[in-house]
């Protein structure tokens, strides 16, 4: 698990870009739970959106605890199509979870050893009422097997 100063660091400078990215209409932000929001955190849109798809990177609370606990990285990237002004469905591909691996090494001590599990997620997201909140659910497909998950955002 991260410290303290990690945790706090990463919410100071999440919370001080979202004014940032929600004043300027052309790189709006998305936050949220869910794996295409890197189990929690954003979702970046990149300018080469437009009316029918938005693409964008994400960084998540998952990403630190990856090989380095003291840094963040981008969790993965993806895009979502616009079905209504409702709703959208999405392709996600990046880090969908986490796993610890105990090993004993010659001098009887016990290693822990992270490793990222990488795979796709194939989501759908439905605005709540004319709110800017959204609900969905994703399925996500790893090479140790496949579950689904549901998410909840808010896009600023």
């Amino acid at each position: 698990m991260f410290n303290k100063i990690d945790t706090l660091l990463f919410f100071i400078l999440g919370i001080s870009a979202f004014p940032t990215f929600s004043s300027n209409k052309s790189i709006p932000i998305e936050v949220g739970i869910g794996v295409e929001y890197g189990g929690a955190g954003s979702q970046i849109f990149l300018p080469a959106s437009n009316q029918k798809f938005n693409s964008y990177v994400t960084v998540g609370v998952v990403s630190a605890f990856s090989e380095n606990e003291n840094t963040f990285i981008v969790s993965g990237v993806g895009v979502n199509f616009r079905l209504n002004r409702q709703s959208t469905w999405g392709l996600y591909s990046g880090i969908l979870g986490t796993e610890s691996h105990f090993n004993i090494n010659d001098e009887s001590l016990i290693e822990r050893q992270k490793v990222s599990l990488y795979g796709l997620s194939v989501n759908y997201k439905h605005k709540i009422l004319k709110s800017n909140f959204y609900l969905g659910a994703s399925y996500n497909i790893y090479s140790e097997g496949t579950y689904p998950m549901i998410t909840f955002s808010y896009k600023y």
